[in-house]
C-alpha cells in the first residue's frame, strides 16, 4: 500500500494573497520608491549647489593654468603669449605671435563681477622672456553669487589663484 501521508516539514495552507512566495509585494516596492524619491528631492538642491561652486572653481582654475602654461611658453619658446578675455561674456582667446590659436568658453553659469571686465585687466600679454605686460584682477562669480579671484601680478608676474569664496 502506498502511503499519502504529507510530510511534516511542508505546508498544506495556501499562502495569504497579499504576501508573495518569493520577492517583495507590490506595496514594498512602491513605498521604497517613494522613500527614494523624498531622499533625492530633497537633496538635490544641495547637490545642485554643489555642483555650481565646483564648475567655479573649475573654471577658475582652468584660466589660471591657461595664464601659467601662456607664461612658461613665452619663456621657453622665446615668443609672446596673449589671452584676451572678452570683457561682457565669460570667454577668452589664446594669441600667439599675433596668430589666433583659439578660444576657450566658460559655462552659462559664470560671469564677470558687475557683467563686465575692467579694460585693465582684459588682455594679459607675457613677452618672449616670460614677462608680464598687463596685470589686474578677474573676478569670476557664479549664480550663487560666489566669487573666485585671479590676481595676476604685474611687478613678478605671478598668477595667484585665491579659491571660491562667498
Amino acid at each position: 500500500m502506498i502511503s499519502t501521508k504529507i510530510p511534516s516539514n511542508i505546508s498544506t495552507e495556501k499562502p495569504h494573497p497579499l504576501h508573495a512566495e518569493h520577492g517583495y509585494t507590490l506595496l514594498e516596492l512602491l513605498v521604497t520608491l517613494f522613500l527614494l524619491s523624498s531622499l533625492f528631492a530633497m537633496t538635490f538642491p544641495s547637490l545642485k549647489r554643489l555642483f555650481q561652486h565646483y564648475e567655479l572653481d573649475v573654471s577658475a582654475r582652468q584660466l589660471a593654468t591657461q595664464m601659467r602654461n601662456d607664461q612658461m611658453s613665452a619663456w621657453s619658446r622665446a615668443d609672446v603669449q596673449e589671452i584676451w578675455l572678452n570683457r561682457f561674456k565669460p570667454q577668452y582667446q589664446l594669441w600667439r605671435n599675433g596668430q589666433f590659436t583659439g578660444q576657450v568658453k566658460l559655462p552659462d553659469t559664470i560671469q564677470y563681477l558687475n557683467g563686465y571686465l575692467e579694460p585693465s585687466a582684459a588682455v594679459f600679454r607675457f613677452d618672449a622672456t616670460g614677462v608680464l605686460t598687463g596685470g589686474g584682477q578677474v573676478r569670476l562669480l557664479n549664480k550663487l553669487r560666489e566669487a573666485a579671484d585671479l590676481n595676476v601680478y604685474l611687478t613678478t608676474g605671478t598668477v595667484v589663484y585665491e579659491g571660491v569664496h562667498p
